[in-house]
């Protein structure tokens, strides 16, 4: 029934335009700080957890040892 349904609303892909044709946009005008700002984030959260791991493994096998 859902194939039907698909097949039936979308038979003339000709009435949908695409996004490239809707808008004029210019690579490289986008304000991206927040993006960067997010990802500079995530880059901190990895290295300190990362490090915190390294830490609590040698801390494991200095107790273990």
């Amino acid at each position: 029934m859902d194939s039907v349904y698909f097949t039936a609303r979308y038979a003339s892909f000709e009435d949908h335009q695409m996004a490239d044709d809707q808008h004029n946009h210019v690579h490289g005008s986008m304000d991206i700080t927040d993006q960067e700002r997010t990802f500079d984030g995530f880059m901190k959260l990895v290295t300190r957890g990362t490090i915190a791991i390294i830490v609590a493994l040698i801390l494991l096998a200095l107790v273990n040892a």
